[in-house]
């Protein structure tokens, strides 16, 4: 038995049937209201026009005694204009005014008086705007022609093609259609013509075919390949190119090449090599030659000659008598093998062949997976409930039920949202990713734990070291709150002691306590305010701590490298100082300009980094636009909670915020590795963009508000969030329940 079709009869292999379709069809009846709701519109539009033209008929003039009357069978040929229309109303008011005897102004607005009679006989509304009654009142008065339509009323003038050229050119170079119209008003005063409004502007940007968008943002930085900027730009992506070493180029240096028998202390040991090398000396034929002192155990003779050795193979990691593990060079000497340290190999090239000086490394280049990412990002407080700039109101009736407004809906109160002056950042926080081999051998990113100065103001040394010495003159004659009192417990010592009245006070914990108060934002009536800062070196400590921690597993756990953008306060001397000194790392573990490349650059970048450059950053391009959506999605996803519900998203307060910040950035949906993979591989792309335009600015490469194809986003599930809204949408689109007789037999029974 064949299957039933849609709109067919049971068993009529495909033969119509007469019943009318679309009567359960939520399509087909939309329709049908549409048509419906037209015809509607159209009668009573038809409706009012002949209301209109019947006033109009008993309103006009009556025929002189020698006028031919007019046939009244004489149908109209044309439906009037609403201009025309207005003209015979205003005739017919003048023709009112003339049977009431023409009273004088001061009886227009009486109660009753000239205006009231003359809407009562256009049967017009009590009250009504009687404006349009007293203008044409004046105008007849006036002498003027009630006929004529005047100046600035009816249809806005249409601008010549030359005046829309002028206000296309005034809206392409940035001003809006109300500047655009103040500016073409007074090119058209100079020619004895009427001003304009904005409509006008409007109708020119249409005629002429213009495209009306949201202007987009673009960071700053210069087009021109010959300024300071653009040169000195151009010589750092020169030098990162040359050192970075892609995914690829890292696991093609692994390739293993021979095993080679080596000396090795008064013995040999065989010594798997590497087919490269970073410096790509070996299978060209480069001959160094060491004198024979390198050897112990030479004669005199021997000591003072040179030896040509060659070089044929590369051991990244080799163990040397003395226990040191380093990368080495195998050099053969007539016929046997030795290692040479790769900083001695280097001193014995040919100028042409040895690195730049301050390069990455005598030992390599800085491979992709080996440097830790930062950057910092602030997000504002967002007031009131209403996140969306735009409102939509939607008309219902007194049930809460959508209902056209034709229908009798009416549109709910306006829900404003609220804005203050000003706001501020909620949350201000340091972010890392970095990429490294899982154990299936394949790249995964990583995110590192925030670091968190929200409330403060990061700074340099410098600035930070005056806060401090500020905060211990400010306690250093506290008498209160457990300080002491004048002249008891503080000894002479005080002003000696590194810690002042908080060492006194925390003699175990005075550093900790210290730097919490200089990161409160402090002020009296009596004294100046004392502004909140933490010292931009704790933010290179949590960084190098971070970063140890997820490199700890990797051979780049004592060799990683640290990019960070050009802020002031980590380029700061003092600030480098304390990196080199605490934990080792200076400009050759950093992404920074050095070397040679300082003479190429401006004199205020050397040894630093050039700004206002962030598709270098896989965060600024394009992780914190992931990063902003989801902490968007979040937000959405709880919207519908009450306010003090503990799982809604939040940023109407700090903590709001703080906690949005961190939480979503630890939710594995937010920022995804595939996605922290494919942004830091993007930077020896963005570094060819750069070099290719000279140091200058690359448009496409630093737009970060687009959208990059991938799964759809799912947010933290709440498990209040989604009870309130299945109840709450479950009742505009309910599950529908299918019954088994339309179910085939086999699934009878399985669907409830």
């Amino acid at each position: 038995m064949p299957r039933a079709g849609k709109g067919q009869s049971k068993g009529g292999y495909g033969r119509l049937t007469k019943a009318k379709r679309g009567t359960n069809d939520a399509k087909l009846a939309a329709r049908r209201d549409q048509r419906a709701a037209a015809a509607a519109k159209a009668e009573a539009r038809a409706r009012r026009l002949a209301a209109q033209q019947a006033a109009a008929a008993a309103t006009s003039p009556a025929p002189r005694s020698d006028h031919n009357r007019a046939s009244p069978v004489t149908a109209p040929t044309y439906e009037p204009s609403r201009g025309e229309l207005a003209s015979h109303k205003r005739v017919a008011i003048i023709y009112k005014y003339e049977l009431l005897d023409c009273p004088p102004e001061s009886e227009w607005g009486k109660h009753g008086g000239t205006l009231r009679q003359i809407a009562d006989h256009l049967d017009m509304p009590d009250p009504c705007d009687y404006r349009p009654i007293r203008e044409t009142l004046l105008r007849h008065l006036g002498e003027d022609d009630v006929m004529k339509t005047r100046g600035g009323q009816g249809r806005k003038p249409i601008l010549p093609h030359g005046q829309q050229l002028i206000a296309a050119d005034c809206l392409q170079r940035g001003t809006g259609q109300e500047q655009a119209a103040h500016i073409l008003t007074a090119w058209r005063e100079g020619k004895g013509e009427t001003a304009l409004t904005r409509k006008p502007v409007r109708t020119a940007i249409k005629k002429l075919d213009g495209v009306r968008m949201r202007r987009g943002t673009t960071c700053t930085g210069s087009r021109d390949p010959d300024s300071a900027w653009a040169t000195s730009r151009a010589a750092q992506s020169e030098q990162w190119r040359a050192e970075i070493e892609t995914p690829e180029e890292t696991a093609a240096a692994c390739e293993p090449g021979p095993t080679m028998l080596v000396a090795h202390g008064n013995g040999t040991k065989r010594v798997k090599t590497l087919a490269k090398d970073p410096l790509s000396l070996l299978g060209q034929g480069h001959v160094i030659r060491p004198l024979g002192s390198t050897w112990p155990g030479q004669s005199k003779a021997d000591k003072k000659l040179r030896w040509d050795c060659k070089l044929c193979g590369y051991v990244a990691d080799f163990s040397y008598v003395n226990k040191d593990q380093e990368a080495a060079y195998i050099i053969e000497c007539q016929g046997h093998y030795y290692p040479m340290r790769v900083d001695d190999v280097i001193k014995l090239l040919p100028p042409a062949l040895r690195p730049a000086d301050g390069g990455p490394s005598v030992h390599g280049r800085i491979p992709l997976e080996a440097v830790s990412w930062w950057d910092e990002k602030h997000k504002q407080l967002s007031l009131g409930s209403y996140p969306s700039k735009h409102e939509y109101r939607f008309p219902e009736n007194a049930s809460g039920e959508h209902q056209l407004r034709e229908d009798g809906g009416e549109l709910p109160a306006r829900q404003p949202r609220v804005k203050a002056k000003y706001t501020g950042d909620g949350g201000r926080y340091g972010f890392g990713v970095m990429m490294k081999r899982n154990a299936e051998g394949e790249l995964a990113g990583y995110k590192m734990q925030p670091f968190n100065y929200s409330d403060s103001w990061l700074c340099g040394p410098k600035k930070y070291w005056a806060r401090e010495k500020a905060e211990l003159a400010r306690v250093a004659d506290f008498t209160a709150h457990g300080w002491g009192e004048a002249g008891h417990g503080v000894s002479e010592a005080t002003a000696e002691l590194p810690g002042g009245r908080y060492q006194l006070r925390y003699p175990e914990t005075w550093r900790e306590e210290l730097k919490h108060a200089c990161s409160k934002t402090l002020g009296a009536k009596d004294s100046p305010t004392l502004k909140g800062y933490i010292c931009v070196t704790d933010l290179m400590d949590h960084i190098v701590a971070e970063s140890k921690r997820l490199f700890e597993d990797t051979k780049y756990a004592d060799s990683f490298f640290v990019y960070h953008d050009a802020l002031k306060q980590w380029w700061e001397p003092e600030a480098q100082a304390h990196l080199l000194k605490q934990h080792g790392i200076g400009s050759e573990r950093q992404l920074c300009i050095r070397g040679d490349t300082n003479a190429a650059v401006a004199k205020h970048y050397l040894n630093r980094l050039v700004g206002d450059s962030p598709e270098f950053c896989p965060l600024d391009s394009n992780l914190f636009s992931d990063f902003e959506f989801a902490m968007r999605q979040n937000m959405a996803h709880t919207y519908w909670l009450p306010h003090d519900h503990p799982d809604k998203w939040l940023a109407c307060t700090a903590k709001h915020v703080q906690r949005l910040m961190e939480l979503t950035w630890a939710h594995d949906g937010a920022v995804r590795s595939e996605r922290i993979v494919e942004d830091i591989c993007r930077f020896p792309a963005a570094l060819d963009a750069v070099i290719a335009a000279k140091g200058a600015k690359v448009e496409h490469l630093d737009n970060r508000t687009g959208r990059r194809k991938s799964k759809p986003y799912m947010p933290p599930r709440c498990a209040a969030a989604d009870e309130l809204l299945q109840a709450r949408f479950e009742r505009f689109d309910p599950t529908p329940v299918m019954a088994d007789a339309h179910l085939p037999p086999k699934k009878r029974g399985r669907c409830a």
